[in-house]
């Protein structure tokens, strides 16, 4: 090729009016269907060019993307967490077995010495727990039993009104109703205050175990 040649080939591709060009371009926008009709070929824009950025116009209806997506979901669902699942499992097992490799290490290190005050004081938090729990379980089963009596009173009232249209509660009733759902506001307020009662105590309860293995560790 000679000189005037290849300087006539590097205007070409500076020149943006030449389809030899390097320096052009197409942008491609996101329109309304009704709208397609108003972008045409620029007149100073080589029709060969043309015809290969109609050809790589991506299709808005193109749902390759979605399905690449969708299989990335599924392939996340169903070996990642899969997979933390039983990751998770295994730390709660390696967990558990940590806190009782601890107990009884703790058991043997203080077999033969006496209860400290603090421990003393712990066992009792313990046992008051259990019982509070165990008052808990006999205050649902009268929750339980209070409830069922509510059902039969409603029952007999149902029974009532499609024997009798239009026939009133009576003065009886109500008061029995009156007087279980006043029950059942106390029994609530009552779970509720043991329900607060049990969280002192456990935060106390941690509080002590976290002192205890500190002491150990320091040990």
């Amino acid at each position: 090729m000679q000189t005037w040649q290849q300087l006539a080939l590097i205007k070409a591709k500076w020149d943006t009016k030449s389809p030899l060009c390097y320096f052009k371009h197409f942008f491609y926008n996101m329109v309304h269907p009704n709208e397609v009709h108003r972008y045409a070929k620029p007149a100073d824009i080589d029709p060969y060019l043309w015809a290969e950025a109609m050809r790589n116009n991506p299709d808005p209806t193109w749902t390759a993307i979605n399905q690449k997506i969708e299989q990335i979901q599924r392939k996340h669902i169903l070996e990642t967490m899969t997979r933390l699942a039983e990751h998770k499992r295994r730390h709660i097992d390696l967990t558990q077995r940590t806190i009782q490799f601890m107990k009884n290490s703790q058991l043997l290190r203080s077999k033969g010495f006496p209860i400290q005050i603090d421990e003393d004081k712990l066992r009792l938090q313990l046992e008051k727990a259990e019982m509070e729990l165990q008052r808990s379980a006999q205050f649902n089963e009268n929750l339980n039993h209070l409830w069922n009596q509510v059902q039969d009173v409603r029952e007999n009232q149902r029974d009532t009104v499609l024997t009798e249209k239009w026939a009133l509660t009576s003065e009886k009733d109500v008061h029995a109703i009156s007087e279980i759902l006043s029950s059942q506001h106390d029994g609530l307020a009552h779970v509720i205050s043991i329900c607060h009662s049990d969280m002192k105590d456990l935060d106390a309860m941690i509080s002590g175990v976290n002192a205890k293995l500190s002491q150990t560790v320091g040990q």
